[in-house]
Formats: structure tokens, C-alpha cells, sequence
């Protein structure tokens, strides 16, 4: 029966473990807790990220001082992607690392990819991170949501990723059955009626995969010669991902290379991009594992040679700035 009901991650890792390693380090016991100053470089490092969040995510980075009205979304970000740029150098290297055990095992976790090859590996790196956690914060830390960790890496086998048999969907569905709601009065009679009404007059279905919407032509760029017959575009909606020209969504990854897009080609309404390929690719830590094999890279130069490859065979990605000038180039998981 236990093994019938998996465990939330939302409200397990993210409300739970992650919430409560960011509030030790801002107010917790002194040993642990961060200063006034650190705290004023994480939090600027994460408003610093805010223009370069892609559009799929529903929350910008927000300071530190706010970490009282986070979000599970907001946590999710910070957990997957902008913590380990966020607090390098800044936390203790003990304390930082035992948070790179959680981040990188959840990366697997909720990758598609890596979590059917790889969910033992992240297992061994949460039963390292909360016997860790018992050395750098103390034994008060390893609370029931801590010890659930050591369990989680087993749902995979029964439910693939996390994201499959995540809370998300229904807090997300939340909103929509707010909006049903038309007095303060009586809600559950008014959500009965409205999803009877529904179940009567259904609405027409959306195609599960539109075509491709282009936007914001670009009249005065000129595309290479052999696609001379192409209209030019800022950006195109495919696949339900946005690609385009700005800092937030031109990162991508296509056969195993990253780069930037500069342009969208459309050539009968089939999707290309004009992009440049980064020239240096290495590993941006190396611990618990190369951040290569978690879809994390440090990448920097642009090459100046222009590539035209069609937009069905890229992968977002989410660029960030770090301090040495390079970029750290992250893989954006199912679920965000």
C-alpha cells in the first residue's frame, strides 16, 4: 500500500527541505547563518539573473529578503538552476556543497533522460546529502521531510520523473477554478454548476500541436544567400516554446552544441534559425559528479560563423551571466 502513494516533491524538497536550507542560511542559528553582506551578494546575483529567465518560467528571481513570500516555482528555480551559480563563493564550501548533493540529484530526478539511467546514482547522492547534513547543520536538521529523501529516488522506478507525480498540476489548476467563481458566496454550488455547464457545452479542443507562430518581423536583415526566399522573424512559438533573439530565450542546445540565435527563417512556414555555436564548452564543478553529465555547462566566445538549423531539432536552454565573463548554460528539464 506505502508503495501506491508516492511522495510529492513539491511539498517534500521544495516546501520542505528547500525552504528550510535558505531560511538557516538567512536566519537560522548563527553558526550557519549568513551575514548581512553575503546575503546582499546572493540576492544581487539573483535580481542580476532576472532578464535572462526564459519566458516558460512563471516567476522572475526574486531577493532573498523575500524568501518569506517564495513560491514552490520560485524554490524549484533556485534548487535547478540559478542556485549553484547564485551561491558559489559566497557560501561556506562545506554548506555549499552539500547543496550541490540535492541540486544535481533532483536535476536527475526530473530529467526524462537521465532519471531511467541514472535514479540510483541520485538516490546514493540524497542518502549523502542528509547524512551530510547531519555534520555541517546538526542532528535537528534531518527532520521528516529530510529523511523522505532517501526514499523519493525509489518512485522513479514506479512513476519515471518526479514531474509525473508532482502536485504542480493541480496547484496550477487551482487558478482556473478561482475564475469560475463569480460572488464570495456559495462556492462550491457555483464550481458544480459551472463544471456541469462545461460537461454540456463543451469547449472546442485546442490541436495538440499548432503550427508554428512567427512574430516580429525583422524587414531589414538580409538571410544568407541559399535562403534568400526565407522571411526573416525575431522569434517563432513552437512545440509551445518561444524562441527568439533576447537574452531569455536565444540559448539552445541542438546534437550535443550550444549556442545563441540571432534570427528565425521561416521558409513555408517550416522554422529555421540563424545562430552562432559557443567555442569553449567545459564543466562549470565538479563536485558531486562533471555538471556536464547533469546538463549543466560553462560555456564562453561565440564563433563567428553563422549556422542555419531547423527549429524542431533544438532544445531550450537558460544562459546565465557568471562573474569570470563566461556563461553558464543550463538545460531546461520537462517540468521547468
Amino acid at each position: 500500500m506505502v508503495s501506491q502513494f508516492p511522495q510529492d516533491y513539491m511539498h517534500l524538497v521544495l516546501l520542505g527541505v528547500m525552504r528550510k536550507l535558505l531560511h538557516t542560511w538567512c536566519s537560522g542559528p548563527r553558526l550557519r547563518r549568513l551575514s548581512a553582506q553575503q546575503i546582499q551578494v546572493i540576492s544581487h546575483r539573483l535580481l542580476r539573473f532576472r532578464p535572462f529567465i526564459p519566458v516558460e518560467f512563471q516567476r522572475k528571481p526574486r531577493s532573498l529578503l523575500d524568501i518569506r513570500h517564495y513560491k514552490a516555482t520560485e524554490l524549484r528555480t533556485i534548487l535547478c538552476y540559478t542556485g549553484p551559480i547564485a551561491f558559489r563563493g559566497v557560501l561556506h564550501d562545506d554548506v555549499y556543497n552539500n547543496f550541490m548533493l540535492l541540486s544535481c540529484a533532483m536535476r536527475i530526478l526530473l530529467s526524462p533522460n537521465l532519471s531511467n539511467s541514472y535514479a540510483a546514482f541520485a538516490g546514493q547522492l540524497l542518502k549523502a546529502f542528509v547524512e551530510h547534513a547531519k555534520v555541517v547543520y546538526g542532528e535537528h536538521m534531518v527532520t521528516y521531510n529530510m529523511h523522505g529523501l532517501i526514499h523519493i529516488a525509489n518512485e522513479v522506478a514506479s512513476h519515471a520523473n518526479l514531474d509525473n507525480i508532482s502536485a504542480f498540476p493541480f496547484e496550477n489548476h487551482l487558478f482556473q477554478l478561482k475564475r469560475m467563481l463569480r460572488k464570495p458566496q456559495s462556492t462550491l454550488k457555483q464550481l458544480v454548476h459551472r463544471i456541469l455547464e462545461r460537461q454540456a457545452f463543451p469547449p472546442a479542443a485546442e490541436p495538440r500541436d499548432p503550427p508554428p507562430t512567427f512574430f516580429r518581423p525583422m524587414n531589414t536583415v538580409h538571410p544568407p544567400f541559399q535562403y534568400r526566399d526565407c522571411l526573416v522573424y525575431a522569434g517563432v512559438i513552437c512545440r509551445m516554446v518561444r524562441f527568439d533573439n533576447t537574452l531569455a530565450n536565444s540559448c539552445v542546445e541542438i546534437n550535443g552544441r550550444f549556442g545563441v540565435i540571432s534570427s528565425i527563417l521561416s521558409r513555408g512556414r517550416q522554422p529555421f534559425a540563424i545562430m552562432q555555436y559557443f567555442a569553449r564548452d567545459n564543466n562549470l564543478f565538479e563536485y558531486p559528479a562533471p555538471s556536464r553529465s547533469f546538463g549543466v555547462h560553462r560555456v564562453g566566445r561565440l564563433s563567428a560563423a553563422e549556422h542555419v538549423v531547423p527549429v524542431y531539432a533544438m532544445n531550450k536552454c537558460m544562459l546565465l551571466p557568471i562573474d569570470d565573463g563566461n556563461s553558464a548554460c543550463i538545460q531546461m528539464l520537462s517540468g521547468l
